[in-house]
């Protein structure tokens, strides 16, 4: 394990972008990013780097047990350098809106390592602080994923205990609803506060 900062870099909207452009201009778009990304980065002296989809993920291995300044100025000029790239995007290749980019930069322990199978293994980079660093975006309005979306959010937050209180009291609440309404739908069952016996017959 080693403590790393992951830098992942994406554009926006790139599904209308391939709509536009087309198969062929995509990928002379695409190898043109990744081409000047890659000059960009090593310059920045990068670790690691992975072209994935659209998006270029960057890795900086750090010596000590904190990132040093002279590390965070190398990612950070190199953020500039690939939003620039992407924003440029749009006069190179005649585009009808602006390229934008998504960035996210994320520091923290992570395994360094060669996966998968023995003639086609890749050098990556593995953990929760790769995992934070790709960007998150909600999903469109009255899109399917909203409410799962705002479930994700609710969890991610941290409750007070003022909330975890009444969410218990809510719960048990609730189960006590619905054993009782079990018991009155069982055959047999004696009504509460009916008194008598459920199986006596009425003459």
């Amino acid at each position: 394990m080693r403590l790393l900062t992951v830098l992942v870099i994406d554009i926006r909207n790139f599904t209308g972008l391939t709509m536009e452009l087309g198969e062929s201009k995509t990928s002379e778009m695409m190898g043109s990013l990744f081409h000047a990304a890659g000059v960009v980065l090593t310059r920045n002296g990068s670790y690691a780097q992975k072209y994935i989809g659209d998006a270029v993920m960057a890795v900086w291995v750090h010596d000590s047990d904190r990132p040093v300044q002279k590390d965070l100025l190398s990612i950070f000029h190199a953020l500039c350098g690939l939003a620039g790239i992407i924003g440029g995007l749009q006069a190179q290749f005649v585009l009808r809106a602006p390229s934008v980019s998504a960035p996210a930069v994320n520091s923290g322990v992570a395994a360094l390592g060669n996966l998968g199978s023995a003639g086609l293994a890749d050098h990556t980079a593995m953990g929760e602080c790769v995992n934070k660093a790709f960007p998150w975006r909600p999903p469109p309005r009255n899109s399917a994923w909203t409410s799962s979306s705002a479930a994700i959010r609710s969890v991610s937050s941290t409750p007070s205990p003022t909330s975890v209180e009444s969410s218990s009291r809510r719960l048990r609440t609730s189960k006590a609803t619905a054993r009782r309404s079990r018991s009155r739908d069982q055959p047999g069952a004696n009504p509460a506060g009916s008194g008598k016996d459920p199986h006596h017959i009425l003459g």
